[in-house]
């Protein structure tokens, strides 16, 4: 039998930290790992309750707040609401969306339209939460 080719391998430049949340021995002991690794959805949606860390969710929260958006995000941004929005947000704030943070892009392109966001900014305007 012939063998498959790999692919050949390339450095990653911007791979992002990786955050531990159990050791892998401990992983590999859990009971629901050979199943989880044999593709039973269910086994892996157990593993990874069991292996999940608060403390290390707290973690990723803290480092996502100030990292920058992946270039896919911004992509994913600007193809979701256009450059009118772009540059309505420039006018708004200084700022393009290069300066957001990877969770204020993601929220921004999770929201359905530009005119949702403009909406809720002057409502928290109208608040006073400026």
């Amino acid at each position: 039998m012939v063998g498959i080719a790999k692919p050949p391998r390339t450095p990653w430049e911007f791979f992002p930290d990786v955050f531990i949340h159990a050791s892998e021995s401990a992983v590999k002991q859990h009971p629901a790992y050979t199943a989880a690794k044999a593709g039973d959805d269910d086994a892996a949606i157990a593993l990874v309750l069991d292996a999940f860390s608060k403390e290390r969710a707290l973690e990723m929260k803290r480092f996502e707040g100030d990292a920058k958006p992946t270039l896919e995000r911004l992509h994913e941004l600007r193809a979701k609401h256009g450059q009118e929005f772009e540059s309505w947000w420039f006018e708004r704030f200084a700022h393009t969306f290069d300066a957001l943070t990877e969770s204020e892009a993601r929220y921004l392109a999770r929201t359905e339209t530009a005119d949702i966001v403009r909406d809720r900014i002057a409502a928290a305007e109208q608040a006073g939460n400026r």
